[in-house]
């Protein structure tokens, strides 16, 4: 079972989670999309899922977009129970008022820029400066992310997803 998250906010997550977890990253946003590159494996979900298919056969695979839409009864633990053929158990954490709730781009700026300041780098390793308006922009962010991601999207919806209501996106 593999749960594909839209790249867009996958990426956005996974840069903030490298910026305030234990890693305390000090790498821009800029820096982190123009090393996406490097890192293939994570974003672009054809390259692992041709492997799995080789690996269990596409008839093991159960895959679907990461949307409350495209859940068993909108929920993703009452899906995943189903997928599974669990009933679904009382989960205390559904009861929660408190939502997990991302910082802002600007506030993860800020606390990348404070790792810096606790690291005391030269200024040659990462940029100190903070981020223009442009380079968090989410149309312009999402653009670059959706011509990165949309040939691999697309072999996923027609292989994978081909059975699904709700695709990832493409260009």
């Amino acid at each position: 079972i593999v749960y594909l998250r839209e790249q867009n906010s996958f990426l956005r997550s996974l840069w903030g989670q490298s910026v305030k977890g234990v890693s305390r990253s000090c790498r821009s946003f800029a820096e982190f999309m123009d090393n996406l590159d490097r890192h293939p494996y994570v974003w672009n979900y054809s390259l692992f899922l041709r492997d799995w298919q080789e690996v269990f056969g596409s008839q093991s695979l159960n895959a679907c977009v990461f949307d409350r839409q495209a859940f068993h009864k909108g929920d993703l633990i009452s899906d995943f129970s189903h997928k599974i053929g669990v009933p679904v158990r009382n989960n205390s954490r559904r009861l929660r008022k408190k939502k997990n709730v991302s910082p802002s781009f600007e506030e993860l700026e800020n606390i990348r820029l404070d790792n810096i300041a606790r690291r005391d780098l030269n200024s040659d390793q990462f940029s100190k400066t903070p981020m223009s308006p442009e380079t968090i922009d989410p149309v312009v962010y999402g653009e670059r992310v959706i011509r990165l991601v949309s040939d691999s999207n697309a072999w996923v919806n027609e292989n994978i997803l081909s059975s699904q209501n709700i695709k990832l996106p493409v260009a």
